[in-house]
């Protein structure tokens, strides 16, 4: 017979190994009876003989939940914790990726363009719509501005109609102080150019923070002789903001060191409105008042064949959003004029070493129940001349307002302003 041997007086084993002891000994010893394995408890009040491995055990006597039984379904279990760390982590949305924007360290820009199509001695005016711009560069030999560029255009704006085109291979011209011209060889049917200019504004922080505004335009005309003479032209034109973006490092950086920054700057239009933003690089979140959030002088016009009213001048609204990657993108739109509305968005990105500007687009919606400022006629866009004037004093209702803005980071300005 098989003996084992203890150490400790077998009436202090536990019920549950005195139950075990007996199971293992079936070979050696007579089956313990019913009556015997009733006696023996293994927890509570359950005995051994009415344990089962079909039940519960002891969960069974818990009360059941408040919600009742658990019901079957096929949906994943959705964990509110991970795995190892019991503390719920803080949720963080994720951030919508942006398709049109900007790559980290590359040639970009965001704008406005407009224009007009004749054909067969018909016309139509284009209203102004938003862009942006990728490309590409061949870098130069000497100096800073590359030998030539590539423009890639797509429209932001829906509706838009008449794209700018791609440009092609633009080769620099003049390249002075003040300025900058790239374009296509142009002929008597087409021509295609971008003028960089340095305003009042960006002429002392090109080089730090590499990009400007500029301007750009492209136009094909065609022309029949005979019997049927008929002409043709399309012409596109518009204004913006163009250079070379932060890098990825750069913009990882800032991120890790949870960073903040303000700038300061306006719109490249024919106001020039005051642009603040407030930046938040660990949070990815910034925000935004242009003019003050209010209305200053503003103007409107209603483009040649259309019915919506096209503002320009000091708009006043408000914006904030997120940060992906380089990219700026608008998730609302405010104003602080009592009574007004407002939609619509903002794009644009980081430029220069260490984010050192920001340069994008506005399009929105406006209605403005106050008395709206007419601006003189000479100040108006381009566009106003050949379009009928519409500011009238009850003010306007859902205007587009389309225009580019630039802002530099404040400790720039405050270096520039202490020289």
């Amino acid at each position: 017979m098989k003996t084992f041997k203890t150490r400790s007086n077998p009436s202090a084993l536990s019920a549950l190994t005195l139950a075990v002891f007996a199971l293992v000994h079936t070979g050696a010893s007579a089956a313990a009876s019913d009556e015997e394995l009733k006696k023996t408890k293994v927890y509570g009040d359950v005995s051994i003989a009415e344990d089962t491995s079909s039940s519960w055990g002891p969960w069974s006597n818990f009360e059941p939940p408040a919600a009742g039984p658990a019901t079957s379904t096929n949906q994943s279990i959705v964990r509110s914790v991970e795995l190892y760390r019991p503390l719920a982590q803080p949720v963080v949305p994720p951030v919508e990726s942006i398709g049109l924007g900007c790559a980290g360290g590359s040639l970009c820009g965001f704008g406005v363009f407009s224009g007009n199509d004749s054909m067969n001695n018909s016309y139509t005016s284009v209203p102004p719509h938003a862009w942006v711009a990728t490309g590409s560069i061949t870098p130069a030999e000497q100096g800073l501005l590359p030998t030539s560029i590539t423009l890639n255009m797509k429209a932001l704006s829906e509706g838009a109609s008449l794209l700018i085109p791609d440009s092609g291979p633009l080769t620099l011209g003049t390249d002075d102080y003040y300025d900058a011209v790239y374009s296509a060889p142009s002929s008597k049917v087409s021509g295609y150019e971008v003028y960089g200019h340095a305003d009042a504004y960006l002429n002392d922080m090109a080089e730090q923070t590499l990009v400007a505004g500029v301007n750009i335009s492209q136009y094909v005309r065609g022309e029949s002789s005979g019997e049927s003479e008929s002409y043709s032209y399309q012409g596109r034109y518009g204004s913006g903001v163009l250079g070379f973006t932060t890098s990825d490092a750069d913009m990882s950086a800032l991120r890790a060191n949870n960073a903040t920054a303000s700038y300061t700057g306006g719109t490249l239009d024919s106001g020039m409105g005051s642009v603040h933003v407030d930046v938040q690089f660990g949070a990815a979140t910034w925000q935004a008042t242009f003019n003050g959030g209010q209305d200053g002088k503003v103007g409107s016009y209603t483009p040649y064949g259309s019915t919506t009213p096209v503002l320009y001048g000091n708009v006043g609204f408000t914006a904030a959003g997120t940060i992906s990657g380089v990219n700026l993108q608008s998730t609302s739109v405010g104003t602080n004029d009592v009574g007004a509305s407002v939609s619509g968005y903002v794009r644009g990105a980081f430029f220069g070493p260490q984010a050192a500007a920001i340069g994008g687009v506005v399009d929105i919606t406006k209605t403005m129940p106050a008395a709206a400022v007419q601006m003189p006629a000479a100040a108006a866009p381009q566009q106003a001349r050949v379009a009928s004037m519409v500011a009238e004093p009850s003010g306007y209702t859902n205007a587009r307002y389309v225009a580019p803005f630039v802002a530099v980071n404040d400790k720039l300005l405050s270096s520039r302003d202490d020289k």
